[in-house]
């Protein structure tokens, strides 16, 4: 006879879920608020906001570390779940200066909103986060910046920091083609060749299939690697969804009571990851020597990056 199944039983990003189901008629106003007062859903949608959000819930970590803050949108999510769980510290970290959208956020909150909130600015691939993760015991990284030498710092140095610690990685902009529509076909296109290519050259290219995996961010193909040679899963949160709707649809149906229906998505683009789930023989790559990069510098400053980028667009 089958065991009855559990709510405990499920992945963590489905089951995170249930985290918000006290206190989401609050949360959902100012959630909403706060990703009008951004206003760039393209870089983060409302559906992404609340995932995240309940992610932080049912983590609960001590210590977000925020790696690409853009225009804040994950910012303003991190910083609103630390004002509800009290304890948790965020740290964001961006080759941009400061946070331009800050603006827009003061109205809607009060002084102490802010006051759990650490922005950095500068080359990220620079900073030694020895002294920004020691104190912490619970630790959730959100990873949202891109190129092949911030993947370097990220899985050469961060993560050997956490490997003693829990803590969970997430990564955005990554679609799963068993879930998501993708075409087989290139369209008369090239092969992926890059992201800075792609950016420019979006309407000659086609996205990148690593396996289930679709996107256009280089560190796709650095993390995979290192996921296995580390004997751990790349999650897709999407997938993981997927397989509870089509085994447990009463689950589904059950979040979707308490979750409204215009913030709860069955596809929103993220994965993640955790050496917790290794057997301890961790392998690390080695750091590359720094060396400045004048197109990741440009790449990574998110206003100059997408002016430059839509000039270039222009006059190619």
């Amino acid at each position: 006879m089958t065991e009855p199944f559990s709510t405990s039983d499920l992945p963590l990003s489905v089951g995170c879920y249930y985290a918000l189901k006290d206190t989401i008629g609050e949360d959902a106003v100012i959630l909403e608020r706060l990703s009008r007062a951004i206003d760039t859903p393209v870089s983060l949608s409302l559906s992404q906001y609340f995932h995240w959000y309940a992610m932080v819930f049912a983590f609960k970590p001590d210590l977000i570390i925020e790696l690409g803050r853009g225009p804040g949108n994950s910012t303003s999510v991190f910083c609103q779940a630390s004002r509800r769980l009290k304890n948790t510290i965020v740290k964001s970290f961006c080759f941009g200066p400061g946070w331009d959208k800050k603006k827009n956020i003061v109205p809607l909150v009060d002084a102490d909103w802010f006051s759990r909130l650490e922005i950095y600015s500068g080359d990220l691939t620079r900073v030694d986060f020895s002294p920004h993760i020691q104190p912490f015991q619970r630790v959730m990284v959100l990873w949202d910046a891109h190129g092949y030498e911030v993947a370097n710092h990220v899985l050469g140095h961060i993560m050997p920091l956490l490997q003693q610690k829990q803590h969970i990685v997430i990564c955005h902009d990554f679609s799963d083609n068993r879930v998501v529509s993708c075409p087989r076909s290139y369209g008369g296109k090239s092969f992926w060749m890059g992201m800075n290519d792609f950016d420019i050259n979006s309407d000659k290219r086609e996205r990148l299939n690593l396996f289930w995996i679709n996107t256009v961010v280089d560190q796709a193909i650095p993390l995979v690697d290192f996921c296995w040679r580390n004997s751990i899963e790349l999650h897709s949160a999407d997938f993981e969804l997927y397989e509870i709707k089509r085994d447990h649809p009463e689950i589904i149906r059950e979040i979707q009571s308490f979750i409204p229906g215009h913030v709860f998505s069955e596809i929103n683009h993220w994965v993640y990851f955790s050496l917790n789930e290794s057997n301890g023989d961790y392998h690390f790559p080695a750091l590359l020597k720094k060396r400045f990069s004048l197109l990741n510098s440009i790449r990574n400053n998110y206003l100059c990056y997408t002016v430059i980028k839509n000039i270039l667009k222009v006059f190619r």
